[in-house]
């Protein structure tokens, strides 16, 4: 405490003279090393020991790394980076086993907390958003299409789209070397609301024309393969047109620099692949999975007139 105050400035009030009022500072900081070695530590029996009597004197940066606090408690702080071609999930989860063996090794009173920040309990986070996100897109894929179209089979095409598009995403971003990351699964979790869309406007159209079919005349009726492909081919203009303007959205991003080009860029990425798949899944799965399970000759006349709310909500479009 005494060197502290010896290298500080204070006041020392006022002087009245000749009329004039001039204040009294003591200037005593100073960031000379000489002066500062000068400062006294302890004075006892006439014996004074300066800082210059026990230590160097440098002037220089603080050394503060790794310090820190936890629950207001002192802490030190222990940062391991991996190399880029690692396993995030795996290593972390050998450093974790190895923290444990050395906890055990520990006096009772020293605590290694290894969850205040790392990277795979965000990937974690990541997975089961999509997780989430991929059980309640699936849940009101099923809801919507089948009060709208009342047939189980078109309802699991439409669901079949969502998976098989991640897969086909996940796949392509492993051929292109793109590894799955944080942002890589949130722009996935993002595209899960648009993936079946592709896949519910062809089955629907496609449901919608074999129907139409089937009550014709028999000499009348088309080949049920030709009226999928004609139903695909009437709205896939439309498909891609809508599939590209919600990919040219996202293209902006990829001009961002710097820090948030390079955060938001595997976002983008894995969204525009997603959504690419899906149209590709749209255009050739969805319609061959429609030869197989809507073509029942049976079930088709039986479920010619539209659900109870279509008709519904058509009665009312045309009062209205």
């Amino acid at each position: 405490m005494p060197a502290k105050q010896a290298n500080g400035n204070s006041s020392g009030g006022f002087v009245n003279e000749f009329g004039n009022e001039y204040i009294v500072k003591g200037i005593g900081r100073t960031n000379d090393v000489n002066e500062l070695g000068k400062s006294v530590i302890k004075s006892s029996s006439g014996k004074v020991i300066r800082i210059e009597d026990v230590a160097e004197i440098k002037i220089g940066a603080a050394q503060k790394i790794g310090d820190a606090t936890s629950n207001m408690k002192p802490g030190i702080v222990l940062s391991l980076a991996k190399q880029p071609t690692t396993n995030t999930l795996d290593l972390t989860k050998k450093i974790d086993d190895a923290i444990a063996e050395i906890q055990s090794n520990l006096p009772p009173d020293i605590h290694i907390n290894t969850h205040i920040f790392r990277q795979a309990d965000f990937i974690n986070a990541s997975i089961s958003n999509i997780r989430k996100t991929l059980l309640e897109g699936s849940i009101f894929v099923i809801i919507i299409l089948f009060l709208f179209l009342m047939n189980w089979r078109a309802t699991a095409i439409s669901l079949i789209a969502i998976p098989i598009s991640l897969i086909a995403a996940i796949l392509t971003l492993n051929w292109w070397g793109y590894t799955i990351n944080t942002m890589s699964l949130g722009g996935m979790a993002i595209a899960i609301g648009a993936l079946v869309d592709d896949a519910i406007i062809d089955v629907e159209n496609v449901f919608k024309r074999l129907k139409q079919n089937a009550i014709k005349p028999i000499a009348e009726r088309k080949d049920k393969l030709k009226v999928i492909f004609d139903a695909s081919v009437e709205i896939r203009t439309s498909i891609i047109n809508a599939t590209f303007i919600i990919i040219v959205a996202f293209i902006p991003l990829f001009f961002l620099s710097g820090m948030e080009g390079k955060l938001l860029a595997p976002l983008g990425i894995a969204f525009i692949v997603s959504l690419f798949a899906s149209l590709i899944v749209s255009i050739t799965l969805t319609p061959v999975l429609g030869s197989y399970l809507l073509t029942d000759e049976n079930m088709l006349q039986k479920q010619f007139k539209e659900s109870w709310l279509v008709e519904h909500l058509q009665n009312g479009y045309t009062y209205y």
